[in-house]
């Protein structure tokens, strides 16, 4: 049996069988204990259809509740793709346009220039792959006693918020400078454009079509929600003190999902890509996300995206405080995994089981960074 599942795994040309998973989860399982882990959910799918999904592990080691299907993960900066996303749907429907400058449709706040912004603006576009110019790549969180700031109250960097005021530190379009401060700006932004809150707005545009139905925006959760949240651990494997931050920081860190529903999302934009469905984008919108622009280090509309041979690998890692996780699509073959945890410094596990599950000589598997 250990012969077959290594080689299905590396070959492709074997099916998946209930003893071969069986003999997988017993090695991610070996995996886990070796590397002193919490928990982890896997979710995995090939040609529209989720193939198999794992959980391992204790979202609660002080409870010793097991992780499961219900089991809510901090996304972290996945919160990214599915934010543009939303952007995306609203440029199709015509409420803003990718390469105009966005101070056109902010009403609640405006880019200073301060000093860079001349011939070129900051723009959707812009904002999604990065090369908007506006500074704080992240942000900490919040512990969940104490005052929340707004999201203007973020973007001028006053109190309670604890990062510094986002703005221009460098010509829009003159090269990538990785900033969740521009998905502030998009945040706000989409809720000016809809006139709804963020989390209400990301639901109806995003998540209810994508079958996202136990995912969620709102930041801190509903109490209905956070009894199925996983606990997060530092890399010692002692609980976060305080239990998860909370970020106000929606856009940019705010999802809670958990590996099914992320991993619904890969294939919902895997079958956009491939025309079969319109849930999310239009098959041309689809391709435009995942086109990099020169200067912008692979990052397209979203997702950083790897060309190699008309084969297209896009992914997006996550990293908030005590949770790290991971989404990688191939879409030739086409195949994807969600990869979702509940402790610091998981990177060099995640990119493990990565290798593992999604067959490396068939496709591109990054190189995963702590930012």
């Amino acid at each position: 049996m250990a012969q077959k599942c290594k080689k299905w795994f590396e070959t492709g040309k074997e099916q998946l069988t209930p003893e071969s998973k069986s003999e997988l989860g017993e090695r991610i399982d070996r995996c886990l204990k070796r590397h002193k882990h919490a928990g982890v959910g896997i979710a995995y799918f090939e040609n529209g259809e989720i193939f198999w999904t794992s959980s391992h592990g204790f979202a609660d080691l002080e409870k010793q509740l097991p992780v499961n299907d219900k089991t809510l993960f901090q996304a972290a900066s996945i919160s990214k793709p599915v934010s543009a996303v939303a952007a995306l749907r609203l440029v199709e429907e015509g409420a803003i346009c990718l390469d105009e400058d966005v101070n056109l449709k902010l009403k609640s706040w405006a880019i200073d220039d301060n000093g860079f912004q001349g011939k070129h603006k900051v723009t959707l576009r812009r904002l999604l792959n990065h090369s908007s110019g506006l500074n704080v790549s992240g942000f900490p969180g919040y512990l969940p006693a104490k005052p929340l700031p707004t999201a203007l109250q973020i973007l001028n960097g006053e109190a309670p918020a604890n990062t510094e005021a986002i703005k221009l530190h460098k010509e829009p379009g003159t090269g990538v400078s990785y900033s969740g401060g521009g998905y502030v700006v998009l945040q706000v932004l989409l809720s000016d454009i809809t006139g709804k809150p963020y989390a209400e707005a990301l639901s109806e545009l995003v998540l209810q079509p994508a079958g996202m139905a136990q995912s969620h925006f709102q930041q801190p959760l509903p109490q209905e929600a956070a009894t199925n949240a996983a606990q997060p651990y530092q890399s010692n494997g002692q609980a976060v003190a305080g239990g998860a931050r909370v970020y106000p920081e929606l856009a940019a860190a705010g999802l809670w999902t958990t590996r099914c529903d992320l991993i619904q999302f890969g294939m919902e934009i895997q079958d956009s890509v491939t025309g079969r469905s319109r849930k999310l984008l239009s098959k041309r919108m689809a391709l435009e996300m995942l086109t990099p622009m020169e200067k912008t280090d692979g990052f397209g509309l979203g997702f950083r995206v790897h060309l190699k041979s008309q084969r297209i690998s896009y992914f997006h890692s996550g990293m908030n405080e005590g949770y790290e996780c991971f989404m990688l699509v191939h879409s030739s073959p086409e195949r994807g995994i969600a990869i979702m945890t509940n402790r610091q410094n998981s990177f060099p596990l995640i990119e493990k089981l990565a290798r593992i599950m999604m067959r490396s000589d068939h496709g591109y598997i990054p190189k995963l960074r702590r930012r």
